[in-house]
Parts: C-alpha cells; sequence; structure tokens
C-alpha cells in the first residue's frame, strides 16, 4: 500500500534525517509541514487503505500540531479527526510543546502507581525475606 503513495517528494527533514511518516505494527505516524498537506495525505492513506480492503479506525486518529503551524480541521469521509496537545503513543508521551518533565511525570506517577497496588505486601506479617522475594517478582512484571 505504502509503495502506491508516492510520498518521497514530500519529506521533512527531522534531525538530520528525512522523513515523511513512521510505521509500528498498525500505528502511523505522519510528518508535514502544514494542515493542507495533512489533509491530501490523510486522504490518499484512506483511498488506498481501503484498495486492499482496510479501514482507518478514524475514532483513533488524532493530530498534534506544534506552536508553529495554524491549526485547522481535518476531514476525512465526512469525519472530524481529534486534535489533541498530548497523545501517549507507544506508551510515551508525546505533546505539542515537547516538554520532557511532562513525560517524566507521568512515568513517576505510573511507577507509585504500581507500587501502592503492592502497599498489602508491605503490611503484612510476612517475614521481610518473602516480602523481598514477591516485590522482586511483582516489579519485575511491572512496565512503565
Amino acid at each position: 500500500m505504502f509503495q502506491n503513495l508516492n510520498w518521497d517528494e514530500v519529506e521533512i527533514k527531522i534531525n538530520g534525517e528525512y522523513l515523511h511518516h513512521l510505521r509500528f505494527a498498525d500505528d502511523i505516524v505522519m510528518f508535514v509541514s502544514n494542515a493542507e498537506e495533512l489533509q491530501t495525505r490523510m486522504e490518499e492513506l484512506n483511498n488506498e487503505s481501503s484498495k486492499i480492503g482496510l479501514k482507518m479506525n478514524l475514532s483513533k486518529a488524532k493530530v498534534i500540531y506544534n506552536q508553529h503551524a495554524a491549526k485547522r480541521e481535518i476531514k476525512i469521509s465526512g469525519e472530524t479527526i481529534g486534535i489533541v496537545d498530548e497523545y501517549v503513543y507507544l506508551a510515551q508521551l508525546k505533546t505539542s510543546n515537547a516538554k520532557l518533565t511532562d513525560e517524566i511525570n507521568r512515568r513517576c506517577k505510573m511507577a507509585w502507581s504500581s507500587f501502592g497496588r503492592l502497599h498489602f505486601i508491605f503490611k503484612s506479617k510476612l517475614p521481610i525475606c518473602l516480602k523481598r522475594k514477591d516485590y522482586n517478582l511483582t516489579c519485575d512484571d511491572v512496565r512503565l
């Protein structure tokens, strides 16, 4: 499907690399320089997807504009794509203002939440050696 999309001429430079999209499993991130280009690419992607029997889940699609872009509503097949300031993609917070502190705070909250779910172990009357073993097993299963 992506071979049929002629996007090579619309690449943008990000950290020294020319990119137009990233794919991971059934997720796609597109990089564009303006809203009109995004509208065009989303329509092209939707059309090529439908040709091979795939359907885009437009309710999950989101648009993040950076502070330099003029925000514009994007519609595909009559459905409006949501505009957000932040989005969790592949377990990492993506924001329009790229503040790393927001991502660090989010991960710390997740860690404390996981730790808090184990409070019953620490308050139990189990010997400390068993608490430590149980804690280590449980923490190995927790992913941030």
